[in-house]
């Protein structure tokens, strides 16, 4: 929305009816008043919208754009319809200013939420896309989970819900890794599986019980949730998992996936994956994040960046992903654009790679003072997504670097 639309319209659409007021005033009193509770409301909207200019979000724009709007344009019609001409005229000013108002705000409704869907499906096919690579075979499933190899006991390892208690709640898998690390899996969508929590990561470190079973407790933003596994007859694996005193009752089956088959000459090939956190200069206590990674197909670049800045100690459990496409300027140098340029932020980088390291210009706002940057090779942040990113095909790959890696949060802490 233009940062001047709506103080340009409260203000306009209050002086108009205003004028209104004063012109109907003696002819016809009801005009008149509805005319000045417009002039009185829009002047209000006017003031709080001033008021509060700082706030980002500003939610009350979407109840009083439209109402201002369609007050005037019902007060710009009926003043139309009869004399004077000084009123028609700024009834007719009231009519075109609000119906055009109305009329883009109905638009601009309509294309948010076109996006809004758009990026919901894109969320939602890339974390299908994210599990298809997850279930694909074994090597994947461990980059994803942890290792699952060392372990005989028939509560650990990739295990698979086969039946349930009537009230439990529908979870599909429970992991438990060769660090006796948990994780619950359930199915939001069919053909696809996903974390029972508001994140990624596992939900408890699991200790061994005196029975030989395994239990522990964790949250992942859901609530306290408790597991406890107890081996069964036939190598099958009970288990309790309580929440809320919620207690689902399921019963589990270990399962084994396919080894991951060698890609031979792959159409994308990685290129590799450089990050640095940088101090930026003295007094500053702020730490910036610089991650970038590179992919190459038929001669493009392809790739994210990774850019956050935070204070020496503090957490931080999103810094999102920009993409970008590249083209080559010499042996190994790249010129990088952004797919979508975002302000101050610039649309272009330079990427030149020497003895392993990786040497960034840009922006300031991206890569830190005196716009420039030496990563070193690696990785200091990461997450499952980016290590499962398909190279056996290209038009996957394109799809998935998209969609699974769209809007994709990665914690750090700045050191």
């Amino acid at each position: 929305m233009p940062e001047l639309f709506p103080p340009l319209l409260f203000a306009s659409v209050g002086l108009l009816c205003g004028l209104l007021a004063l012109l109907e005033a003696k002819a016809r009193r009801r005009s008149a008043w509805f005319s000045a509770i417009i002039a009185l409301f829009s002047a209000l909207c006017f003031v709080s919208n001033h008021a509060w200019a700082r706030y980002a979000i500003r939610i009350d724009l979407l109840l009083t754009i439209p109402l201002v709007s369609l007050a005037g344009l019902i007060a710009g019609v009926r003043a139309m319809l009869r004399p004077p001409a000084a009123a028609r005229v700024i009834g007719a000013l009231l009519a075109v200013g609000g119906g055009i108002a109305f009329g883009w705000y109905t638009w601009a409704i309509a294309r948010s939420s076109a996006e809004n869907a758009r990026a919901a499906a894109a969320f939602d096919e890339g974390r299908r896309l994210y599990w298809n690579e997850t279930i694909r075979c074994e090597a994947n499933f461990e980059k994803r989970f942890g290792p699952l190899r060392h372990s005989t006991q028939p509560c650990s390892g990739n295990l698979v819900v086969t039946a349930r208690s009537a009230v439990a709640y529908p979870f599909t898998r429970v992991i438990v890794n060769d660090r006796r690390e948990v994780y619950l899996l359930f199915s939001p969508q069919l053909g696809m599986e996903d974390n029972s929590g508001l994140r990624d990561g596992f939900l408890a470190l699991l200790a061994p019980e005196p029975d030989g079973g395994l239990s522990g407790e964790g949250d992942l933003g859901l609530g306290r949730t408790r597991v406890d596994l107890r081996p069964a007859a036939s190598g099958r694996c009970e288990a309790r998992v309580t929440r809320r005193e919620n207690v689902s009752a399921l019963s589990l089956t270990r399962t084994q996936l396919p080894e991951c088959e060698a890609t031979i000459n792959p159409p994308v090939r990685y290129a590799g994956a450089w990050g640095k956190i940088i101090a930026d200069p003295a007094p500053s206590r702020a730490r910036r994040l610089v991650q970038l990674w590179l992919w190459e197909v038929a001669g493009q670049a392809r790739g994210v960046l990774a850019e956050d800045l935070a204070l020496s100690g503090m957490r931080r459990d999103f810094a999102f992903l920009r993409h970008f496409h590249g083209t080559r300027r010499g042996a190994n140098e790249w010129d990088l654009r952004f797919d979508e340029p975002q302000g101050s932020g610039g649309d272009g980088l330079l990427l030149a790679r020497r003895e392993g390291h990786a040497r960034l210009k840009g922006p300031e706002i991206l890569v830190g003072h005196g716009g420039e940057a030496i990563l070193e090779p690696g990785e200091r942040i990461s997450d499952p997504r980016r290590t499962l990113v398909p190279v056996r095909d290209r038009a996957l790959f394109e799809i998935y670097l998209d969609d699974a890696l769209f809007n994709t949060p990665m914690s750090w802490t700045a050191p």
